[in-house]
């Protein structure tokens, strides 16, 4: 894989990690090269009672534990877009799709 490294002010590895987790997840590695960036978004307790699985286009697919945390993030999927949004735009996530295992 290469990066384009455009000539201007660089960038901190944070700043950078979204974009390269999204690239990442487009060709096909595992999506769980997203945890890192859920885990931040979800927040303690959302995140470990689920968990990203894949990321086609716009729509960032997660798998909740149970059907009660399916509700809760069905609850919580406009505040969880706004987050991704505001924090990691570079991603263009725009849908959560929440699943069962």
């Amino acid at each position: 894989m290469v990066i384009d490294v455009p000539d201007r002010d660089p960038q901190t590895l944070k700043a950078l990690l979204p974009t390269l987790l999204a690239r990442l997840t487009r060709e096909g590695r595992p999506a769980g090269l997203l945890t890192p960036v859920w885990s931040e978004v979800a927040g303690g307790q959302l995140a470990q009672h689920s968990r990203p699985t894949s990321l086609s286009g716009d729509c960032l697919h997660v798998q909740a534990e149970s059907s009660l945390w399916a509700g809760v993030l069905e609850v919580h999927t406009p505040e969880l877009l706004a987050r991704l949004e505001k924090r990691h735009p570079r991603l263009g996530i725009r849908r959560l799709e929440i699943s069962l295992p």
